[in-house]
């Protein structure tokens, strides 16, 4: 059938599924959206709207050096959990995480 989803398009929706729900659960709200993009050596995740506006006034402001360090900060939190998930997923050891 055409509308069947490829292993790769279910593996890339399951792992946006749960960044986006991460994110909604520690940070209040989560992305407008999550895009997995998974190839053989890399997997690419984008957020689309994601800023709160407080953040959207700094950078504004010309002051999005603290939204990076904030970000920074509260993403650590996070990585282990998206890091195990993803290795789960995709039976596979994460090597580097940016």
């Amino acid at each position: 059938m055409e509308n069947e989803l490829s292993e790769k398009e279910l593996i890339e929706k399951e792992i946006a599924g749960f960044i986006g729900r991460l994110l909604r659960d520690q940070f209040g709200r989560g992305p407008g959206g999550v895009h997995c993009t998974l190839s053989s050596a890399f997997l690419t995740v984008h957020l689309t709207s994601f800023l709160s506006p407080m953040e959207k006034s700094l950078i504004e402001r010309k002051q999005g050096i603290y939204v990076h360090k904030t970000r920074d900060l509260l993403m650590e939190r996070i990585i282990n959990e998206i890091t195990s998930f993803t290795e789960l997923t995709l039976k596979k050891e994460i090597d580097d995480f940016y």
